[in-house]
């Protein structure tokens, strides 16, 4: 389970929602929350702005001008690993992160 350190008054519902919390130079913890499943899946956006956080701390001078993102099976609610795994430029990685 994540504890965060509250560090304004007001943290909405989808900043806590999204949360991540740093393990170690590759790794973070987000907290899948069963609110945001769309049937079996959990919402992709949802998803996606978890990843985007974590791309935030680990890079925060990055410019995001594209990025791909594949699903292979639909993720369960619940504490889960996020792993940063960095390519070279231009390519695309030949098998699943």
């Amino acid at each position: 389970m994540i504890t965060l350190k509250v560090e304004s008054e007001v943290m909405g519902y989808f900043e806590l929602e999204t949360a991540v919390v740093r393990l170690n130079e590759t790794t973070w913890e987000a907290n899948l929350v069963p609110g945001w499943r769309i049937g079996e899946m959990m919402n992709g956006g949802y998803l996606l702005a978890i990843a985007g956080r974590v791309l935030g701390e680990a890079l925060p001078n990055l410019i995001l001008c594209r990025s791909m993102h594949f699903t292979l099976l639909p993720p369960l609610s619940g504490p889960s690993a996020v792993k940063l795994k960095s390519c070279a430029w231009g390519k695309i990685p030949a098998k699943p992160l």
